[in-house]
């Protein structure tokens, strides 16, 4: 952390009391009006940030607040004055040894290229039907039975024809119904006789009982 001299408190202050303000000393016309538009876009944006001596503004933001004056080398971040702001700008000479004995670390970092890494080939995808199949019984695995009997066929020199024929599967046919022979048909069993007075009783006894109302007849009406 760098220490920051304020000229006004006196004091030598961590870095994260102050807030950086731009570049110092920047000269406003004194006839604004009649500045042509470049020269004001120059004076409101464009800074010099040179690579070295360079001459800031910083205020004391969380101190005394005001706004001061530096001299800082931006190649080693060393301030080497501060002073108030309204004071003459100091000579730049005066600073030229100091700015030379310090030397920067030059550091110089290896680039490395990266060659672009080839991605593999996706593998081709097996097609279905593997020619070099193992053979079960004779055939190739995976095949159908019209397939089969169609191989076995080409292989005996049959013409396309049978070929087409023999590859259609064969329907069955319904079942047909046997005839019946009605002398060999079984006799019904014949019911025995029943005697008719035991028929009667038995009839008498299944029928419903029928109730007599008896009516009370008066003597006048008879």
């Amino acid at each position: 952390m760098l220490l920051i001299h304020c000229p006004y408190c006196g004091e030598e202050r961590p870095e994260l009391e102050f807030r950086h303000a731009g570049e110092a000393h920047i000269a406003r016309s004194k006839a604004i009006t009649e500045t042509s538009d470049e020269d004001f876009e120059a004076f409101l944006y464009l800074r010099a940030n040179t690579k070295g001596l360079v001459y800031e503004r910083w205020r004391h933001l969380h101190g005394c607040g005001r706004f001061f004056n530096a001299v800082r080398d931006s190649v080693t971040d060393r301030f080497f004055i501060t002073y108030k702001a309204g004071q003459p700008k100091p000579d730049p000479s005066r600073f030229a040894k100091a700015v030379a004995a310090v030397e920067p670390i030059a550091i110089e970092a290896a680039v490395v290229v990266s060659e672009p890494r080839l991605q593999p080939a996706a593998p081709a995808k097996a097609p279905r039907k593997v020619a070099a199949a193992p053979e079960v019984g004779g055939e190739p695995a995976g095949l159908m039975a019209p397939d089969i009997m169609r191989n076995r066929a080409k292989a005996k020199g049959a013409p396309e024809a049978a070929l087409a024929a023999e590859a259609k599967p064969k329907r069955k046919s319904p079942a047909k119904a046997k005839p019946v022979d009605a002398t060999k048909a079984s006799p019904r069993k014949a019911r025995k006789p029943v005697e008719p007075g035991i028929a009667e009783s038995e009839a008498a006894s299944e029928a419903p009982s029928k109730r007599i109302r008896r009516v009370p007849v008066k003597k006048g009406d008879a």
